[in-house]
C-alpha cells in the first residue's frame, strides 16, 4: 500500500511541476488567470497517493490505470460540469457539449498518467529487497 502511495504521488507531483512550467512560460495563460487550477493542485499529490492506498490489493498489478481512469471521471466531471472552471477561470461560457469532451479527454490523460504510476510502482516493487539505510 505504501509503494503505491509513493508512486502516486511522485507522478503527481512531477506532473504538477509540469503544468506550472508549462503556464509560467506560456504568453497566453498567467498564474492571476488560472489562479484556482495550482491552488487546487497542491493537494493533487496527496489526492493521487490516498487513491492509489485505497485501491483493493486484488485490482492491483492489472487496475491501477482504470482505477486512475475513474479519479479522472470523477476530478473532470467536478471540475468542467458541476464547477464550470472554464467559465469561472477564462469568463467565457463553454457549451456543455465541449465541457463533457472536455470530461473524456481528462479522463483518457488520467488513464494515461496512471499508466505511468503503474510503472513507478512496479519498478519499486521489483526493487523493494534492497536493504534500507540504517538511521545513524
Amino acid at each position: 500500500m505504501l509503494s503505491r502511495f509513493v508512486s502516486a504521488a511522485a507522478v503527481a507531483s512531477v506532473l504538477v511541476a509540469l503544468a506550472v512550467a508549462v503556464i509560467g512560460l506560456s504568453p497566453v495563460l498567467s498564474f492571476a488567470k488560472v489562479y484556482p487550477m495550482p491552488i487546487a493542485w497542491c493537494v493533487l499529490p496527496l489526492v493521487w497517493g490516498i487513491w492509489a492506498a485505497i485501491l483493493p490489493q486484488r485490482w492491483a498489478r492489472p487496475g491501477l490505470p482504470l482505477w486512475g481512469g475513474t479519479l479522472g471521471l470523477m476530478a473532470g466531471v467536478l471540475a468542467l460540469v458541476v464547477l464550470n472552471l472554464p467559465s469561472v477561470v477564462f469568463q467565457i461560457a463553454v457549451p456543455l457539449t465541449f465541457r463533457l469532451l472536455g470530461v473524456l479527454v481528462l479522463t483518457l490523460l488520467y488513464y494515461f498518467f496512471w499508466v505511468l504510476v503503474e510503472l513507478v510502482y512496479e519498478t519499486l516493487e521489483k526493487h523493494s529487497d534492497l536493504p534500507t539505510a540504517k538511521l545513524i
